[in-house]
């Protein structure tokens, strides 16, 4: 997933496709730092050391937006 992410816009397995909104800088770190903390699609982000990268950036990202569903 990471890797297709990364691939040039023109590349046709890039993700997510042309059509589709593309993310954003800081979506983009907080992916990465989700896959490097073990991509648990079960665990939510107030359950992550508060100290950890990904609380950090997730927490200012989404701040905002309290009632999120991943």
């Amino acid at each position: 997933m990471i890797q297709r992410i990364g691939l040039p816009m023109d590349e046709k397995k890039h993700m997510p496709p042309k059509n589709k909104a593309q993310l954003s800088e800081d979506e983009l770190i907080i992916l990465r730092e989700w896959v490097a903390n073990g991509a648990s699609f079960d665990q939510k982000v107030m359950e992550i050391d508060p100290e950890n990268k990904l609380f950090i950036l997730a927490s200012n990202k989404f701040e905002a937006k309290k009632n999120l569903q991943f």
